[in-house]
């Protein structure tokens, strides 16, 4: 007589898939590219918590230069993001940097049971160097809705990756940045009508 056993199949939900594809892909370019060379590590502290890791950078032209980083971000009691980032910048000009970039964005709400959300983020930036310490830029930014079911409940809140544009000044002295400017941020699943203006300012430090 035989004994039969009952085994329970653990159910993956797709916020679950699209967080271990997220890893998987995250592990997976950080292992190839990190074979490039001058790879350095910085932190940035701030009111926030700013922690920038596996910087690679590579540049096949004198006016184009490839880098790969994953910065992710602490706001203490509130939540976390994290962008994983490849950025090409160009230099048609001297101190004319316009910059590009885009990746897989995860963030959450530690006040939500719900697992993180991931979006696809982009950048792009133009910014002109005045003197060596003095560069005024304008940018855009977009994060598209969650790829999975959550909710998308972040929207205008200044503690986590926006839709947004703006323009601004960064002063950097020796390991000191300095951001100051004026941004606004859209919801582009409601429309024009929801936007939200505010100036900002932000001091970091590199270590």
């Amino acid at each position: 007589m035989s004994m039969l056993k009952n085994y329970t199949v653990p159910i993956l939900t797709k916020q679950h898939v699209l967080y271990y594809l997220y890893v998987l892909i995250t592990s997976f370019s950080t292992s190839v590219f990190a074979q490039n060379t001058d790879t350095n590590s910085e932190n940035k502290q701030s009111v926030s918590q700013d922690i920038a890791t596996g910087t690679t950078t590579y540049n096949p032209f004198k006016v184009l230069t490839y880098t790969q980083h994953t910065t992710v971000r602490n706001n203490y009691a509130l939540g976390q993001y994290s962008i994983f980032s490849n950025a090409f910048t160009a230099e048609p000009l001297p101190n004319l940097k316009i910059t590009v970039e885009g990746g897989p964005a995860l963030q959450q709400s530690f006040f939500s049971p719900l697992p993180p959300n991931l979006h696809l983020y982009y950048r792009a930036e133009l910014s002109y160097a005045i003197t060596d310490y003095i560069q005024p830029y304008i940018y855009n930014q977009h994060l598209s809705k969650p790829l999975g079911d959550n909710p998308d409940n972040l929207r205008l809140n200044p503690f986590f990756l926006q839709s947004e544009f703006g323009t601004g000044i960064k002063t950097e002295m020796k390991t000191y940045l300095l951001e100051t400017g004026v941004k606004t941020m859209t919801n582009p699943i409601i429309g024009q009508q929801s936007m939200q203006t505010q100036v900002f300012s932000k001091l970091s430090k590199s270590f």
